[in-house]
């Protein structure tokens, strides 16, 4: 996969839309080490909660408080990335994001966001969307892929192979990853991709 910008359109996140099934992404481009948001509102929009420009807006963009599953395919079917459940994140009098700090899927990789950047005053109390990331491999050399999601850990509904097997995530050290969730519960969830490719 080049170290450059990554063309995403047609990549898909799986467990993403209200109605189930899959969100396809139009035609959008990721710069390396920068990131593209997916939400509900446009910049601007009274109910948005980011001051970053959108790359995707969409009112189908759903990301429940609990039972979350995400999935995201290239054009291929290749799963890029998978976040298993809700590790992180806070609702209530406060309300915060759930952050990515490693490259696994496991509850150790995630953080409530506990600093706020490039939100509007009104929306959500902690997050950083926009913010760039500095995430490891946990322990693992940057020459040597880090292990994949263990097989009993996927949900082979969302990630069939066209002869109906699931897929493990292709964890390397260079890809795309979901980095940031902003959750329904904050008023305008969203999903942040980072291109991880120096």
């Amino acid at each position: 996969r080049s170290a450059e910008t990554v063309d995403l359109t047609g990549w898909k996140i799986q467990g993403a839309p209200s109605s189930g099934g899959a969100l396809i992404l139009p035609a959008v481009t990721v710069e390396s080490q920068a990131s593209i948001h997916i939400t509900n509102y446009d910049y601007g929009n009274p109910k948005t909660v980011l001051t970053v420009k959108p790359a995707h807006v969409t009112s189908s963009v759903s990301l429940p408080n609990t039972d979350l599953i995400l999935v995201l395919t290239d054009t291929s079917g290749a799963v890029m990335d998978q976040v298993s459940a809700r590790y992180a994140g806070s609702t209530g009098a406060t309300r915060a994001s759930m952050e990515r700090v490693t490259l696994s899927d496991s509850e150790s990789a995630w953080t409530s966001a506990t600093t706020a950047q490039n939100l509007v005053a009104t929306g959500i109390d902690y997050g950083t969307p926009g913010l760039a990331r500095a995430l490891k491999a946990e322990d693992t050399p940057q020459t040597t892929p880090t292990p994949p999601i263990a097989p009993e850990n996927l949900t082979p509904e969302l990630t069939p192979l066209p002869d109906g097997t699931a897929q493990t995530p292709a964890y390397v050290p260079e890809r795309i990853l979901m980095s940031e969730i902003g959750f329904n519960d904050h008023g305008a969830p969203w999903v942040e991709l980072w291109n991880a490719n120096p």
